[in-house]
């Protein structure tokens, strides 16, 4: 680099498990902020426009198949790395974040599941 030129940008690449994952946590924290501040008269609105069933049924949907589609392309990430992508600090950092969401993601799941059944037996 010569005198008066800028250092090359760093370019924060983030990556597509990264993204599915943090936008299933924010939208299961818009679900839990949509209950607690208007959930009977948000319930009731959707009920009255036949709207409940068909966003019940898309939810379910894309959170099982978003779950599984991260996971894969985290899985695909791990693969690359370990075939001989670049090997840098920064490279192995971003998989132990990428890894460590994807992770909590499964817990948050398993545990609804969890919490869910429970709830079924003692009805």
């Amino acid at each position: 680099m010569s005198v008066g030129q800028a250092p090359p940008r760093q370019i924060c690449r983030w990556s597509a498990a990264r993204v599915i994952v943090l936008a299933n946590f924010l939208l299961i924290a818009l679900g839990v902020v949509l209950d607690r501040v208007g959930g009977r008269a948000v319930d009731s609105a959707l009920r009255d426009a036949g709207m409940d069933s068909v966003l019940a049924l898309s939810l379910q949907l894309w959170l099982a198949s978003s779950t599984l589609l991260a996971t894969a392309f985290f899985a695909w990430s791990l693969r690359s790395r370990r075939e001989g992508g670049p090997e840098g600090l920064r490279a192995r950092r971003s998989l132990v974040i990428d890894g460590a969401l994807v992770l909590m993601w499964w817990v948050t799941v398993l545990s609804a599941c969890v919490y869910g059944h429970i709830l079924g037996l003692a009805a």
